[in-house]
């Protein structure tokens, strides 16, 4: 038998997890076989798929998901390249800051994350390496992650851009809890780049309009 003072300890701990639980995970969207898919289309021109999936080796969530975008493609392309303004894309990291970076072109970076409790505060230094702007690939080399590493692929054409993004983001929590908070992360990510480039496309048109004038 639990003693007394053990149980009422672990009643409200109990109790708290069971809440992060539902917070996390969105009763509607509980998943557990380990895929859950989410389809949306928050503005004209956008549509956006993100799926979590059960890789069967590890075990581990995979996120993904894919952007198309139907106006500002060049816009899109250099908000996503530019990994140092992550911060002002989503109010969940607070910092990204270029540590490194060597002559052939690879580079680390800091960032710092702020997730919702009862995840909290996270850090994660990662490795990224480009290919022509079109690719973009990174691993954690330290941090309070468990994992941080994947990659997204760019494609223009014309003023069309697709974003095809593959993740595994290790939190800490398990996956059946954190499903549905890291499916809204990436959307809201992703959604938040095309406002940028919105706003960066109808700025480049003000000032073609002010030159030609």
């Amino acid at each position: 038998m639990m003693p007394v003072q053990a149980a009422s300890r672990w009643k409200p701990a109990s109790r708290r997890l069971a809440v992060a639980a539902i917070i996390l995970t969105g009763v509607s969207l509980w998943s557990p076989d380990g895929m859950t898919a989410d389809t949306e289309s928050p503005a004209a021109g956008l549509v956006i798929t993100v799926n979590v999936r059960q890789d069967s080796v590890t075990k581990h969530d995979v996120i993904y998901a894919e952007a198309a975008y139907e106006t500002h493609g060049e816009a899109v392309v250099s908000v996503i390249s530019a990994i140092s303004g992550y911060a002002g894309l989503h109010s969940w990291i607070t910092e990204t800051e270029l540590v490194y970076q060597s002559d052939s072109g690879r580079q680390e970076f800091h960032v710092e994350f702020r997730f919702p409790w009862p995840v909290g505060r996270k850090w994660s230094r990662i490795r990224v390496q480009r290919e022509a702007d079109r690719r973009i690939s990174w691993y954690q080399l330290d941090g309070s992650l468990g994992r941080n590493e994947g990659h997204l692929a760019l494609e223009l054409r014309e003023q069309h851009a697709q974003i095809n993004y593959q993740a595994v983001i290790d939190v800490g929590l398990p996956d059946a809890w954190t499903r549905t908070f890291k499916q809204k992360f990436v959307r809201e990510f992703l959604m938040a780049v095309y406002d940028h480039a919105a706003l960066a496309g109808e700025q480049t048109g003000l000032q073609l309009a002010s030159t030609s004038d």
